[in-house]
């Protein structure tokens, strides 16, 4: 196995896609309108995954919720960290204190939207993930035919948050405009 040439931090799992989900008969209307649905109404939040006050950015680690990868067609969510179920649709990012975490990532792959209906493959990979205090972590993943191997990117210290790829999607479909002015 060829690992990334980007750094990454965590372990670098493969697997095969559990199997093929064809998600038939789905207008592609009902589609967008939850697509503006999930981005309209109230800003993007942060959640904070352990007890107390949020801790400065230097005692912290950021988990981006989600990344979108359009070239490849490969979209990677959140759905889990360290067996909390958490909620990736209007979350950009995690608060996580510095250690080991197990990650459940959602990964979808090659969205089709036809007249009448939409598909993709998908499948639910468990990675861990060292998380060092002041860095961001950005889900990534490397998909090989069958098979997917998944990692997070380190964007390192001092990542501006409003780069987090589910702010720049909201910036990019009509959400908030503070990514532009991040200069992402």
């Amino acid at each position: 196995m060829r690992l990334p040439d980007k750094a990454f931090h965590g372990s670098l799992i493969e697997q095969e896609w559990r199997k093929l989900k064809v998600k038939g008969n789905f207008p592609r209307s009902l589609f967008w309108c939850f697509c503006l649905a999930a981005l309209s109404g109230c800003g993007l939040a942060t959640t904070k995954m352990y007890e107390g006050p949020e801790k400065p950015a230097v005692e912290q680690a950021v988990v981006s919720s989600m990344a979108i990868y359009q070239e490849r067609s490969l979209r990677l969510w959140v759905v889990a960290i360290s067996g909390k179920v958490v909620d990736g649709t209007r979350t950009a990012e995690f608060l996580v204190l510095p250690g080991q975490y197990r990650m459940t990532l959602k990964i979808e792959k090659d969205l089709t939207l036809g007249p009448a209906r939409i598909d993709w493959k998908e499948t639910e990979i468990l990675v861990s993930l060292d998380a060092v205090a002041g860095h961001t972590y950005i889900p990534n993943a490397r998909v090989d035919g069958r098979s997917v191997a998944v990692y997070f990117d380190d964007a390192g210290v001092g990542f501006n948050r409003e780069c987090l790829p589910l702010r720049r999607f909201a910036v990019a479909y009509g959400g908030s405009a503070d990514g532009r002015k991040a200069g992402c």
